[in-house]
Parts: structure tokens; sequence; C-alpha cells
């Protein structure tokens, strides 16, 4: 009676014990970890060891250009000569082939949920480590010219990891090697980053993530990173599962929810698809501004209309719209491809990144911070052998912060024809304090584009 009795208290304490952990991680958010055998692993092991064999399992789509690790010629031949030994990717460019292979596995790819196995939270969780602080090499991939870390490599490695952690989560119990299933980059929901977040390249960075939810092919994956224990910053990618050929859908794993913890996160997985399909329901694009927005563009529009077309705003601390706008153009190479032959998505993340600071801080005079990163939209994949046109603009100003909006388009050089391909919004602070330039439109497209960056703003603020 009495080992019934302590037998149920332990289990009371056990569970008592985990309600109050989960309440004090909910209410520091301090991000979500599961226990990982043998502990995390670092960036060359990645390609060296355990991760390595489990892309071959898997498909061994990651990108090289997405980890830049030590030797990096040497290291790249290594990899690839062993994903297309063990999965059939190809080390050379060739889509005919790559065409050939992978349609040999249409006939693996399940057509229903049902006929693939349930798979949880805890399944696709991983952890890698950027070894930055043994690795002076990779340290110099990762510095920016301000001693901390290029944000923009950041992207590249979260893009990879991202695919990697929805791979683990991915099972077919009729696949063999290599798997029937596609895994692509629809969205980065949001990128935050901590305030007063600093990320030193002299110290090792810590990536975790899992699958928070998933729908019929849709995986949403939470990730965050870490550096000496505490999170720097964290991100949601919504991935989407495709067929071997990259052309259309393809069902994945339906998700057990095992715990209050998983259907917490879940939960507010459908309530991003949900704020995802209100926010498209309300865009610009389909209606016009509301009351409140159209006072405000009529206000600023009497404003400027005592402009001239070649006058200067009023006010030493004001610029046009036209005037704060930035250009860059880019041919891809076979080389910034991912395993299915298309860009990889992490590069042109990275390019208008780094597009989008330059212009922040050439519009501003001073050094600028980024604090969000939302809604990258990726409507079609960047084919190689494109050329990639990055504008970038300054959508809105308030205070010390601006948002940047920057747009890619792809052109085939062939029929000069372009298509828009990627939305991006940044958000930077100037690193000073200091009130930024007010932007001023001077056309509707012009106040479009500010108020589009303004609801972008204020819903990032509001998220705080």
């Amino acid at each position: 009676m009495l080992g019934l009795f302590l037998l149920t208290l332990k289990m009371l304490l056990k569970r008592c014990s985990a309600f109050v952990t989960t309440c004090v991680r909910r209410m520091s958010g301090a991000p979500r970890r599961f226990p990982v055998q043998g502990g995390p692993i670092t960036l060359q092991q990645h390609w060296c060891s355990n991760i390595k064999l489990a892309l071959m399992q898997f498909q061994g789509i990651v990108s090289l250009s997405g980890f830049h690790a030590i030797n990096w010629s040497f290291l790249a031949f290594l990899v690839n000569t062993e994903l297309s030994r063990s999965t059939g990717a190809q080390t050379s460019f060739d889509p005919e082939l790559f065409a050939q292979e992978r349609s040999r596995l249409l006939s693996v790819l399940p057509k229903t949920q049902a006929e693939l196995p349930k798979r949880t939270q805890r399944d696709s969780y991983a952890e890698v480590v950027i070894p930055l602080e043994s690795d002076v090499e990779l340290q110099n991939q990762f510095v920016n010219v301000y001693q901390g870390i290029r944000t923009g490599r950041l992207l590249e490695c979260l893009d990879v990891f991202s695919v990697y952690v929805c791979f683990k989560y991915a099972y077919n119990e009729k696949q063999n090697v290599p798997s029937p299933f596609s895994i692509v980059t629809a969205l980065v929901d949001n990128l935050t980053l901590r305030p007063g977040a600093f990320l030193n390249p002299k110290k090792d960075i810590l990536l975790t993530g899992f699958v928070s939810w998933v729908g019929r092919s849709s995986m949403e994956v939470t990730m965050s990173v870490l550096q000496d224990d505490t999170e720097k910053l964290r991100s949601n990618f919504v991935m989407v599962a495709r067929d071997p050929l990259n052309r259309g859908s393809a069902v994945i794993n339906a998700m057990s929810l095992e715990n209050d913890d998983d259907r917490l996160y879940f939960e507010k997985g459908e309530a991003n698809v949900l704020k995802r399909k209100a926010s498209g329901d309300e865009s610009l694009l389909k209606s016009p501004p509301n009351g409140e927005e159209s006072k405000l563009i009529h206000e600023m529009f009497l404003r400027s209309d005592d402009f001239t077309a070649d006058s200067a705003p009023p006010g030493a601390n004001e610029k046009f719209m036209s005037e704060a706008t930035y250009k860059d153009i880019t041919l891809c190479h076979p080389n910034h491809r991912n395993r299915y032959n298309k860009i990889f998505g992490g590069f042109v993340m990275r390019l208008a990144y780094e597009l989008g600071w330059a212009s922040a801080t050439s519009y501003c005079g001073t050094r600028m911070g980024a604090t969000f990163i939302d809604d990258i939209l990726f409507r079609r994949p960047v084919e190689v052998g494109s050329i990639l046109h990055l504008t970038s603009v300054i959508g809105y100003t308030e205070g010390d912060s601006v948002l940047v909006r920057v747009r890619a388009d792809v052109e085939d050089y062939k029929t000069g024809k372009k298509e828009l391909t990627n939305t991006f919004y940044f958000t930077f602070k100037a690193m000073d304090g200091s009130t930024v330039p007010s932007v001023i439109p001077r056309s509707y497209k012009g106040y479009m584009i500010y108020l589009d960056a303004r609801r972008h703003f204020l819903k990032n603020l509001a998220s705080q």
C-alpha cells in the first residue's frame, strides 16, 4: 500500500515539475529543447559523420553554398561524391539526367496521409553547432566588418537546417534510398532578433529546430539560434513537401501530439495559418487602404503637394522615396543550385538581406542593425541561368527604425521576360539610437509601398 502511495506521489511530483518547467519556459520565452543522444553535432560533423549519413538515407538536397565549412573545395568534392554514390544525387549540372533519376521515385510517393505513420515533434528535433571558436577559417565566412556575425550567412544556414529538420520528420515506410520527397522553402513567417542580441564570431553558435505544425503538405519549423546558452534569434520557416521532380505537392506525415507543449506549438502554427490568410485577404493588392490609412496618406499628399519635381523635401531629415531606391543584379550560376537544380533559396535570402542592410545604412548615414525579418514569400523557384534583379526601397520610417522592402525578379535573358519570385521585409534600427530621415512617397504606387511597409512594421512592433 505504501509502495503504491509513493509511486503515485512520484508521478504527481514529476507532472508538477514538468508543468512548472513549461510555465517558466513560456514566461521567459526560452527555446524548446529535447534530449539529444550524444549531444549536438558540429558543422564539420554535419558533413563528415552522423548527419551526412542521415542525409544519405533521405535525399541529400543540401546545397553546399548553405554551409561554408573548412577546406571548401576539397570538402565540397567529398560530400558531393558521397551523396551521389549513396543517393543517386548528381555532382554535375545535368537537368535531363536529374529528371530521369528522380522520375523513378514517383512510384513510391504516398498519395494519402493514411499511408504514412504519424510522427511527433520530438522525431524531427535536431541540434547543430557552428564551431566558430575552434575554426578560424569558418570565422572568416561569418564575421562582418563590425566584428559581429553576418546575418545573411546565418539565413543560409537556417534555410539548410530547416530542410534537414523536415527530412528527419518525413518518413515513408515504402521508401528505401533516396526519398521521394522534395522539401522546399515556401515562406519565412518571421525571424526575430532578441533585444540587444549580439553574436560573437569567435564563439560557437548552436542551432536548434523541430517541426512544430503540419498540414497536408506544409510544415512549420521552429528554430532558435543560441550562443552562451542564451537565445539570440528565433524563427519560423514554412516548408512544403513536393513530388520527386518538384512539380506538384506531396502529402506529408500527420502529427501525433504527445503533451501540452506539443499542443501549444501546434495551435500556434494553426493560428499562424489563419493570420496569413487574413493578411492575404486584407492585402493592398485586393483591398483599398482602410479609413485610418486613407487619412494618413491624404495628409502626406497635402504636405507634398507644395513640392516641385526638382525641389528637396522640407526639413533636414526627410527624403523622397524615389531617392531611397537601390538595385543589384546577379547571374545565377549552377554552383548556387540546390539538389533540385534550382537556385538555393538561402543564397537569394543572403543577397536580399545584404542589399537591404546596405540600403538602410546608406539611407540613414549610420550603422544599422536588424531587428525583424518577416513574410519572405517564395512565389516561384529561381532557375539556374536566370538573371536575378534585386530592388530595395525604404518603405517606412519611424523614430530610429526603417523598414526596407526588397523585391526579387528573375529575368529570362533569352526572352527578356521578368517574373516576381520573392518579396522581403527587413526592419533595421539605428545602432546609435539616432532618428532616421523620414521617407516621403510621391506617387500612388509609393503610397501603397509606404502603407504596406507600415503594416509590417506595426505588426512586428506589436509582437515584441
